[in-house]
This record gives C-alpha cells, structure tokens and sequence, in this order.
C-alpha cells in the first residue's frame, strides 16, 4: 500500500505535525495487519516500521514460530515519531486513528494483530487488561465490518523484562494457527500462503 494513497490526510490539530511519517509496509493482500505504538529513532531515520530493537524481537519471534514477516503488513496506530519517544499522547492517537482506519478500510484484514497496550485499547477500546486477552481472538466491528483481533505484548514490553522469550515465543506460536486455521477454513484459495506458512 503507497503512501500515496494517504497523501492528502492533514495533520493540522496533532501536536506532531511536520515531523516526518513512518507508513505502513509489507504484503497487505494477505489480509493480516500487525499494528504497533509508534515509530522510534529508527523507524524515523529509515522510514519503516519496526526496524529498531523491538522490530529486531518481532522479526525473531515471527522466524521462530515459522512466520515470513514480508508476507504481511505492518504499520503503526501513531506514523511520526513522539519527542523522546515518550508514550503518544491522546491528541496524538486521535488524528492518527482516523489514518488507521482508513488503511483497515482498504485492506479489509481476516485478522488484526495487536502490538501492545496502545494499539490493542484503539481497536479494542472497551478491552480488559492485556493480560486478561493477550494471546485470545476478540471481535470487533468497526464501520460495519467485523474483524477478528489478536493481541499480543509489544516488543518493547518483553525487552523491559515484562515476560521472558519463551512465553512471548508462544503466543507467535498460537498465532500461526489462528492464521492457519482462518486460512484453511475460510480462505482456501490462497493455496501457496497456506503452504508457505501451516505447512512449515
């Protein structure tokens, strides 16, 4: 998906407005979208998302459980960078959640990955805590199409020591057969995606 197509979205009331926009990327015909926090210092350098620390843990823990990070799409709640890389703020999240739901609009995803607590409270925002459904499929609606919904801890969180590897290793693993099994039963045609992945 080309930033392109977002290129007339105005940022005129958020407070990050001007700093430059980290969008989204990866395979979006796939149907899955793994959404974060926001950019860090990395991500604002090069212009993608996930390439710093956390993005080096995501793309083990994806290899591990047998998952080709290029296959999907990733992107951001919040695409510039926060001062200090503090937590976004409110305002923040607000501009930038209509941006979200734009590119959801268009890719129409069989399955949302949620990154942390940010990002999991925006397409979830009457969930209970993390812990209560990190790892479970939840159900939303949003403009009149229901999307299943997977959270997971970010990156960050496990780097911070909040669960150790295996553990976080394991909630990849389950994902890999929520991704399987949305595949095999409903989505049958994609043959070569179900091979590549369930059959690993």
């Amino acid at each position: 998906m080309s930033k392109l197509e977002f290129s007339t979205f105005k940022c005129f009331g958020c407070t990050l407005k001007g700093k430059k926009k980290v969008w989204g990327q990866g395979n979006y015909k796939n149907k899955v979208i793994f959404i974060g926090e926001a950019p860090g210092a990395n991500e604002e350098k090069f212009g993608k998302p996930f390439i710093g620390r956390s993005g080096n843990l995501l793309n083990i823990m994806l290899g591990e459980a047998g998952i080709d990070r290029e296959l999907f799409y990733v992107t951001n709640v919040v695409k510039c960078r926060p001062y200090n890389n503090r937590k976004p703020r409110v305002n923040e999240i607000s501009w930038c959640e209509r941006l979200l739901k734009l590119e959801i609009a268009k890719i129409k995803p069989y399955l949302i990955v949620t990154l942390g607590s940010t990002a999991t409270n925006v397409i979830l925002p009457n969930s209970k805590s993390m812990k209560l459904i990190v790892g479970k499929i939840n159900k939303i609606k949003i403009d009149s199409y229901l999307y299943l919904v997977f959270p997971i801890y970010h990156p960050s969180y496990v780097l911070r020591g909040g669960i150790g590897s295996e553990e976080y290793l394991n909630l990849f693993l389950s994902l890999k057969k929520v991704i399987c099994g949305i595949y095999l039963t409903q989505y049958r045609r994609l043959r070569w995606l179900i091979s590549e992945i369930c059959g690993k």
